[in-house]
């Protein structure tokens, strides 16, 4: 684990990448099935609600930083409807309590998705997101939107 955490900290600005079994310590699926091959993330969606994977624990402090960037690709001839999902430590579990943002990245489409830190920060309806402990990001499919797989390239901040 400690091999783990080196490894994640020495990405940083990279949240996460995938030229090291590594980066799995970090990554929970979630009616999904995901493997590391040519230096990307296979992910293959089962029947679930919100298929998806989870990056837990990603380096927190993310101030000084002005956008998320997240590099992914549809690989099917079907549609997909991607939602990002970011929480701060202070997580209340309500929808309302974090950052949701939804794509659609048509069939064989590969796009790199820039979202600004200030929205995610003021994405709580109570409150600003806490951009110093981040805890989790995620990404998942909306139940029956056609596509079965996603392959992702990497997660980052600039």
């Amino acid at each position: 684990m400690t091999r783990a955490y080196v490894y994640r900290s020495g990405q940083f600005p990279a949240l996460a990448t995938f030229d090291s079994r590594l980066a799995l310590y970090w990554l929970v699926n979630y009616g999904s099935r995901s493997e590391i091959r040519d230096g990307r993330l296979e992910v293959e969606f089962e029947a679930s609600k919100y298929p998806g994977v989870s990056f837990f624990e990603p380096v927190p402090d993310w101030r000084g930083f002005h956008t998320l960037v997240v590099d992914v690709e549809n690989p099917d001839a079907d549609l997909l409807n991607l939602v990002i999902r970011v929480h701060d430590i202070g997580h209340g579990n309500a929808y309302s309590d974090r950052f949701n943002r939804s794509f659609k990245l048509a069939p064989g489409e590969r796009r790199v998705l820039e979202i600004g830190l200030a929205d995610v920060q003021h994405a709580p309806r109570n409150r600003l997101m806490n951009m110093a402990q981040i805890s989790d990001v995620t990404l998942f499919r909306v139940r029956d939107s056609g596509s079965n797989h996603l392959r992702l390239y990497s997660i980052r901040l600039k």
